[in-house]
């Protein structure tokens, strides 16, 4: 039986469209789209091997890691390759220093961060520990309402995403509230744009306030102790790959946040700001002749 090895570029529509085969293997797949994998990968019989540099998250991560598509995952490094000449590893070695995320990428092998990126400072985790804890809340209906769970624990902030959904109304938002059994003396600083759902999420029972929203000083804040977001938080770990500082016409980064994806980022922000700057004397919520609120 015959066995044939085919060469061929992925640019061409034709070329992936093209004949079945039993086995794929993509050459730094990071840099097709993720159509195109799906063209490959539906006339692929057997097997398919992906490789890729970790310059920077991509469809990889997005659609098949975090969908649990059936997979073995391996990292490889430098190090793994004892015929690799000596020259070139001191090299590798030496910008360890001199670029960080360089070495970041091909020296250790972890997902690379641009140069704008606002937080690259947290580490995922599998474990929250017990600690003082405050919430940070971010309202939307089109947008996502996000809602962010912080625990200082040790001189370290551990955030778990709990709510991220869009088309939530002040009542469901409520009863989601009750059902993840938010203390009712812990605080919810949130986004005092919406004076009226924080005054509805008042009545009922919580200790919600108003965030302090200066955004450059709360970015310092989130930036000031070590940053755990625990394993299960898929969206607030896409929002911080992403979350990056805006660029002027000649490229030169500028001290804003583009303003985009950034709804529990916002809400993370709120939460340590609020919380635990130093430089805020925090002032009750302007939300006064309320009635009677409901503590039950």
């Amino acid at each position: 039986m015959t066995k044939q090895i085919e060469f061929f570029s992925a640019d061409s529509g034709d070329k992936v469209r093209g004949a079945r085969r039993d086995y794929l293997f993509i050459n730094e797949c990071n840099n097709v789209s993720f159509e195109t994998y799906n063209q490959l990968e539906v006339r692929t019989k057997n097997q398919i091997y992906l490789d890729y540099n970790p310059s920077h998250e991509f469809w990889v991560h997005e659609n098949l890691l975090r969908n649990e598509v059936e997979h073995t995952f391996i990292k490889s490094t430098y190090r793994d390759n004892p015929y690799l000449d000596n020259n070139i590893v001191k090299s590798i070695e030496s910008r360890r220093l001199t670029d960080p995320n360089w070495w970041r990428v091909f020296g250790e092998g972890e997902l690379g961060f641009a140069e704008s990126l606002i937080f690259t400072h947290w580490k995922q985790t599998k474990h929250i520990p017990e600690g003082n804890v405050a919430f940070g809340l971010d309202f939307g209906y089109n947008h996502p309402t996000a809602l962010v769970k912080v625990t200082e624990h040790d001189g370290k902030f551990y955030a778990e995403q709990l709510i991220y959904e869009s088309h939530m109304t002040n009542q469901q938002l409520i009863e989601r509230l009750k059902q993840l059994n938010i203390n009712r003396t812990a605080e919810i600083f949130a986004d005092y744009s919406r004076p009226e759902s924080i005054r509805e999420i008042y009545l009922a029972g919580f200790n919600i306030k108003d965030a302090v929203k200066d955004v450059k000083k709360g970015i310092d804040s989130v930036k000031s102790k070590e940053l755990y977001i625990h394993e299960g938080s898929v969206d607030l770990i896409k929002e911080l790959r992403s979350y990056s500082w805006k660029k002027d016409r000649n490229e030169k980064l500028l001290e804003e946040p583009i303003k985009m994806n950034d709804h529990i980022v916002d809400a993370l922000r709120y939460c340590i700001h609020t919380w635990k700057s130093p430089q805020i004397t925090f002032m009750k919520p302007k939300i006064t002749n309320f009635g009677s609120r409901n503590n039950y």
